[in-house]
């Protein structure tokens, strides 16, 4: 005799006392197990894991477009800054914080494109290295001293 659970599963079988292994075979063969969300139920059912990643595939393309971007784009505003910088001017970008920073935008970005929790290490040291980088330019904005002929004007403070 079937269980309840076996007789619904059964789907458009008839439903007759039949061995375990035909019913099971029969209950495979319905359509209404082949519905994702029955399968994903099934699967959880038999100790099946699904890894499912912390983030879609668009979203990490976009954030290493972006970082790798941000990475080459802050190597060389410091090359031109030092290049119209006088040598013991202050507010003139360094290599050292530069390339510090670059490094680890990278290492963040490398750690975004691995799987599971890694990804999420990623994330938290791109963030604080972008905030590194946010607080090293703006310490040069602070230091740079007022020069109203400068464009786009002088400072407001």
């Amino acid at each position: 005799m079937l269980s309840s659970a076996q007789a619904s599963l059964a789907g458009p079988c008839r439903v007759i006392p039949l061995p375990q292994s035909s019913a099971r075979q029969c209950a495979f063969r319905s359509t209404a197990l082949r519905s994702p969300k029955r399968q994903a139920v099934r699967q959880l059912r038999r100790g099946a894991r699904q890894t499912v990643a912390a983030l879609e595939s668009e979203y990490i393309l976009a954030v290493t477009q972006q970082s790798l971007l941000f990475a080459a784009v802050t190597v060389g505003e410091t090359y031109l800054s030092r290049q119209a910088l006088f040598e013991n001017s202050p507010g003139r970008p360094g290599w050292v914080t530069t390339a510090a920073g670059a490094a680890g935008v990278v290492a963040a970005v490398a750690l975004v494109q691995s799987e599971g929790a890694v990804q999420q290490a990623g994330l938290a040291l791109g963030t604080a290295v972008t905030g590194g980088l946010l607080y090293r330019s703006v310490k040069r904005f602070q230091n740079t001293p007022d020069d109203p002929a400068d464009w786009p004007g002088p400072k407001v403070w």
